[in-house]
C-alpha cells in the first residue's frame, strides 16, 4: 500500500512496439465507443429499447471512455519515455 516502483522499461520492453500495439488498441476502442454513443444518440433506440438495455449500453460507453483515457495516458507516458531517452 502506497508503494511505487519504477522499472527501466527501455531495457525490458520494446517501447516502439508497445506504442504501436496501444495505438492499434486505442483505434479499436474508439470505434467501439463511437458505435455505442451513436446508439445512445439515436432517439429510436432510446424510445424502443428496454431501459435495462439502454442502461447497459450507457455503462459500456462509460467503461469504454475510461479505457480510452487510460490508454491515451499510457501512450503519452511511453512516448515521453522515448523522447527522454533520445
Amino acid at each position: 500500500e502506497g508503494l511505487e516502483a519504477y522499472l527501466p522499461l527501455a531495457d525490458m520492453v520494446d517501447i516502439s512496439a508497445e506504442v504501436q500495439r496501444l495505438t492499434k488498441r486505442l483505434l479499436k476502442m474508439q470505434t467501439e465507443y463511437e458505435g455505442l454513443k451513436a446508439r445512445l444518440n439515436s432517439p429510436k433506440f432510446i424510445e424502443k429499447a428496454p431501459k435495462d438495455v439502454v442502461r447497459g449500453v450507457q455503462e459500456k460507453a462509460a467503461e469504454a471512455e475510461e479505457k480510452i483515457n487510460l490508454t491515451k495516458n499510457q501512450l503519452a507516458f511511453l512516448k515521453s519515455t522515448v523522447m527522454l531517452s533520445q
